[in-house]
């Protein structure tokens, strides 16, 4: 998937997978004529580009399991910041924090 943010295009084919988990990202949802908001649970890649550009692409949803929803949850992306990625990786797998960003004083 690309994506332009701030006149930078975001390419998932030419940046580098460092990390898979699942983000809960708020969506529109319809019931009974009545529309409010909730969250639903995505797969969500963290890439790292070639010019050290963060960014994580959250991927396209069930359309079987999510056909109630207003419009349709499409595939986007967003940039992240490096302390930003750093400090999901250390919360989501502290080894491969080390891994990607050295190591970090014992408690």
């Amino acid at each position: 998937m690309k994506q332009i943010i701030n006149n930078k295009l975001y390419d998932t084919e030419k940046a580098d997978l460092l990390y898979s988990y699942l983000k809960n990202v708020p969506i529109m949802r319809s019931f009974l004529g009545n529309t409010y908001e909730t969250t639903c649970w995505r797969d969500t890649d963290l890439y790292v580009t070639k010019k050290n550009n963060y960014f994580i692409h959250i991927k396209q949803a069930n359309e079987n399991r999510n056909n109630s929803y207003i419009g349709r949850f499409v595939e986007y992306i967003e940039e992240m910041s490096e302390e930003e990625a750093k400090s999901l990786i250390q919360k989501l797998n502290p080894d491969k924090a080390i891994e990607l960003f050295g190591e970090v004083e014992e408690a």
